[in-house]
């Protein structure tokens, strides 16, 4: 049986749009399992805070690079002065951006009776993993966070 030229230029068509799709498909699930570890390391690092496990948010799940620049005292000084964070009821992160060894996630917090944005600075630790190098509640990050 002899196929027409237009079942021909169907078949065509019809692969190269399957072949459009999966590439799609396969672009956006590497972006997000790119993204996915960056937002677990900031939300389990939240969750820690929220159930009062400072030692561990402190000492395993902060970047030596914070810990070089912000001590144990101005940690807590932070929590003190963010309660939202300590007292945080839910987390959502909507976003991140990563480049190179480091990934900003964002998204927002509800705690302590405020909602407020949220922006997680880390940067990738080769043994380690995503490790925080920064909290922010502003629209930027700051150079001093």
């Amino acid at each position: 049986m002899k196929k027409s030229p237009l079942n021909i230029v169907f078949i065509v068509v019809f692969g190269a749009i399957v072949l459009v799709f999966a590439i799609i498909a396969v672009t956006m699930s590497i972006a997000i399992s790119t993204g996915s570890k960056p937002t677990k390391a900031a939300k389990t690092f939240t969750e820690t805070v929220a159930n009062g496990d400072m030692s561990t948010a402190y000492t395993t799940l902060a970047s030596d690079a914070f810990r070089a620049n912000t001590s144990r005292e101005e940690f807590d000084a932070f929590l003190t002065l963010n309660p939202i964070l300590t007292h945080m009821s839910d987390i959502r992160f909507n976003g991140f951006e990563s480049s190179g060894g480091q990934a900003l996630v964002y998204g927002t917090i509800d705690g302590a009776g405020e909602v407020s944005p949220i922006r997680v600075l880390l940067e990738n630790d080769e043994e380690l993993g995503w490790l925080i190098s920064g909290v922010d509640f502003s629209e930027q990050l700051t150079e001093s966070q």
